[in-house]
């Protein structure tokens, strides 16, 4: 039977294709393939996300909608690059799954206090191949600063703290409520020792617990027990440091002078062999010094935090004149009122002072205002103070990101449970998070918050002509 000629011009093409794309494929080398073939755990279609994803970011609702959350997923590359760097850095690597604990309990606190603290006991479970167990929010964060009310059950460290090892992104902050074994609710009544060493599974662990301050022995026996630890080892260490009395964490001994290294007998065994000592970790020193290796991502915001703040600049510049400077104030009432005189009057008077000049520059100035004073006649003092500057007006801030978040509530975005101060704060260190002049929404501070901040007057136009020379 005979092949018409149409036929079989068409199957050469089709095998032509076919041998081309085979040679296309074997010339690619490894770095073109991965640029090409994205695994399928790395990355999403059009910055899709599964459930799964999503459920591992506190504070969000999985519903059908949620799927089309954009710019959420890490693609291969960006994953690869950081494992690169990875391998060039300082950080020790840990095995996948991280088994052992590190425990601290002390006294509630504010959440920049807590969120310090956080950080450098994350550095040293980054090196110690641990994880991280904590007193929830709700035991954690003092009702002083939430308008005297404990912040809900609901909410997570990640919601506020989303902090991760550099090595697999991991979460440092365990969110199991079965590790500890109870719920640390009324955790300051804790009589003894926070895990049960009886329960099967921390049989034959290694357990230390640490009070007054005195940890440098222990982590000089911790260290040596993860370093003779294999990688698939289900027998770890639980170190609980107990930092009850105030003040404590920064006057452990551990940070008194540089962490001690592994034994050199040790270091020079098969087990400790890729033992360097730059790979101790990043800690606080009472000289106001740091040094050593970090283990954490910079990036510690959670995807709904960023979306928050995402809305709340675009309210800014749609509430404010388009040719506006943007300067920060802040006014801090609540715990430190005796310390810093911040009536209606003197506010006044500062304001007087520190924007002198200012009307010399042809530009509007917005005043974001930011406090933790509830009391609406004095916040609506603080607006009509500008009055008297026909260049000068002021945006109540916390009353913008508290609709912001409202309307994320209504919308599932977020729950419930984060409509509370410790968020809001969040939220608005958009507009904290620089040096002056650095951010690219404020170009000023004015804080008055307690005694030694507290100035009389911040000229507004001399600092801004040392300092930004485009105004």
């Amino acid at each position: 039977m005979r092949v018409p000629f149409f036929s079989s011009f068409i199957v050469l093409i089709v095998i032509g294709f076919g041998c081309y794309t085979s040679i296309w494929r074997v010339k690619l080398n490894e770095e073109d393939r991965k640029q090409f073939f994205f695994p399928l755990n790395a990355t999403t279609q059009e910055g899709q996300l599964n459930n799964n994803s999503i459920a591992s970011q506190p504070g969000l609702k999985v519903t059908n909608n949620d799927n089309k959350i954009s710019k959420v997923s890490k693609t291969y590359n960006d994953l690869h690059s950081t494992t690169q760097q990875q391998h060039r850095s300082c950080q020790r690597h840990c095995p996948s799954k991280r088994i052992n604990k590190i425990c601290y309990v002390d006294r509630w606190q504010g959440l920049n206090d807590r969120m310090t603290v956080i950080y450098y006991l994350s550095q040293l479970a980054g090196y110690l191949c641990a994880e991280l167990v904590l007193p929830f929010p709700y035991d954690w964060l003092s009702a002083m600063h939430n308008n005297k009310t404990r912040i809900s059950h609901s909410v997570q460290w990640s919601d506020f703290y989303n902090i991760t090892f550099i090595q697999d992104h991991s979460l440092v902050i365990n969110v199991d409520e079965e590790a500890l074994g109870m719920h640390l609710y009324g955790w300051k009544h804790i009589p003894g020792p926070v895990f049960d060493i009886n329960k099967p599974k921390y049989k034959d662990w290694l357990h230390i617990v640490s009070k007054d301050g005195k940890i440098r022995n222990d982590f000089e026996e911790v260290q040596m027990f993860t370093w003779n630890q294999s990688e698939t080892s289900m027998e770890g260490f639980l170190w609980e440091i107990d930092g009850f009395k105030r003040g404590d964490f920064w006057n452990f001994d551990l940070w008194q002078s540089d962490i001690p290294m592994l034994p050199e007998k040790l270091r020079h065994s098969r087990v400790g062999k890729f033992y360097k000592p730059e790979m101790s970790p990043y800690r606080w020193k009472n000289d106001q010094t740091n040094t050593g290796c970090k283990y954490t991502n910079d990036d510690t915001k959670s995807y709904h935090l960023k979306e928050m703040q995402k809305r709340l600049r675009r309210q800014i510049y749609n509430k404010s004149p388009s040719n506006s400077i943007y300067g920060l104030l802040h006014l801090r009432r609540g715990d430190t009122i005796k310390e810093c005189d911040t009536s209606l009057e003197r506010i006044r008077k500062f304001l007087e002072c520190s924007l002198n000049g200012t009307e010399q520059r042809g530009r509007h100035f917005t005043l974001l205002l930011t406090s933790d004073e509830y009391d609406l006649d004095y916040r609506q003092g603080v607006l009509d103070m500008t009055e008297n500057f026909s260049h000068v007006s002021v945006l109540d801030v916390d009353k913008i990101v508290r609709e912001i978040i409202d309307v994320a509530i209504r919308d599932g975005i977020i729950n419930l449970g984060l409509r509370n101060n410790y968020y809001i704060f969040q939220v608005e260190n958009l507009l904290r998070d620089s040096n002056w002049g650095d951010n690219d929404i404020v170009q000023f501070h004015m804080a008055l918050r307690r005694k030694g901040r507290c100035p009389n007057c911040i000229p507004v136009d001399e600092w801004l002509a040392k300092k930004i020379e485009d105004y």
